[in-house]
């Protein structure tokens, strides 16, 4: 099993999106800071199109638990399993199973 597949099971991330913000039809120069665009995670948030962590309800929650973006989806992982595993540190209870 492959690195992307492993941590996607290991903490129930469904979605591996390429974020691309420029519109269909764009005839503009894209600034050259654009960043990267590859995030890894659930579709979530009160309008369901976000990528964060864990499944969100609230525009607070969503915002607090983005996706850390990558320039591939091998680094977008990397740093979201990174930034999960920080989150989860300080707060123990965050992957609690719900019952």
């Amino acid at each position: 099993m492959d690195y992307i597949t492993k941590m996607m099971n290991r903490y129930g991330w469904t979605d591996l999106w390429y974020a691309n913000p420029v519109k269909i039809g764009f005839e503009g120069e894209v600034p050259k800071n654009f960043g990267p665009r590859w995030v890894a995670g659930v579709e979530s948030g009160p309008d369901g199109d976000l990528v964060t962590l864990i499944r969100t309800e609230n525009s607070e929650e969503a915002e607090k638990y983005l996706s850390s973006p990558g320039e591939t989806p091998q680094q977008a992982v990397r740093l979201s399993v990174r930034r999960i595993k920080s989150f989860i540190k300080e707060n123990p209870n965050l992957l609690k199973e719900e019952g």
